[in-house]
């Protein structure tokens, strides 16, 4: 049986209008692969990651390259502006929240992923993103990677806690749990790599909505105190958000 489609592609550059038209029983999975974008993350420890970047009609999704998990979703709704970066090669911003909280990414070609998240933005949501006039300084987002709140007047500890984190999100479920040391201050619930003591998250107590303990032996049966925070907005349903955190205690009875 021929299950060959036939589907055309419309290009557009330098050179011009490029139309190209293939036939193929793959179809869906081509044009899928082709919205993905290749990109990297460039993380808390400045460490690079490589990853995917998909435009998709209400989000700009972070799709982990090795295991094809979606691990981080930012939605237009959220999104304050899109920004270059000047300093790596072709490295953007992801301004996102009423923290305003930065996400640094780098791809080949950052102006035409911009404007592709702004054209489906508008397409599909009537929702207008905003562009910052400016490239951003690279020093300057790694300065206020966690959003201008988070100064160092609003960091300082008034209780810390040595935990350890599970995000299968982000690592799978056969991950091991993460060394953390979670600061509570005046206005923020921080996480702290307990090395380097350098702040991975911050969320404004504002923003915290639920924390409740519980006890899941099915994951470490050695360590039964569990805390899980959900930071708003998320969906009550889906527990795997990548705005949730679940920790565990190790010092729970």
């Amino acid at each position: 049986m021929n299950n060959q489609q036939k589907f055309n592609l419309i290009a557009g550059g330098a050179g011009g209008r490029k139309d190209m038209s293939f036939s193929s029983e793959y179809r869906t999975d081509i044009l899928t692969d082709m919205l993905k974008l290749s990109a990297v993350k460039i993380a808390w420890s400045e460490k690079e990651k490589p990853i995917f970047l998909e435009i998709t009609p209400i989000s700009i999704d972070q799709i982990d390259q090795a295991t094809g998990a979606r691990v981080a979703c930012y939605a237009y709704r959220d999104i304050q502006y899109l920004a270059q970066v000047i300093g790596p090669q072709g490295a953007f911003a992801i301004v996102c929240g009423n923290q305003e909280r930065i996400h640094l990414f780098r791809c080949s070609d950052p102006v035409s992923l911009i404007n592709a998240a702004v054209e489906a933005a508008a397409l599909y949501l009537g929702l207008i993103l905003t562009r910052s006039p400016s490239p951003l300084n690279i020093d300057w987002c790694l300065e206020m990677r966690l959003g201008p709140m988070a100064t160092p007047e609003n960091m300082i500890s008034t209780a810390e806690f040595v935990l350890q984190k599970v995000a299968p999100y982000r690592h799978g479920d056969s991950a091991p749990p993460i060394s953390r040391t979670l600061c509570l201050t005046e206005c923020f619930l921080v996480e702290r790599d307990p090395i380097s003591y350098r702040p991975i998250s911050a969320h404004s107590l504002r923003e915290v909505s639920v924390l409740c303990s519980f006890i899941c032996s099915r994951t470490l049966q050695s360590l039964k105190g569990f805390v899980h925070i959900i930071i708003e907005p998320f969906d009550i349903e889906i527990l795997e958000d990548a705005t949730d955190c679940t920790f565990i205690c190790q010092k729970a009875d």
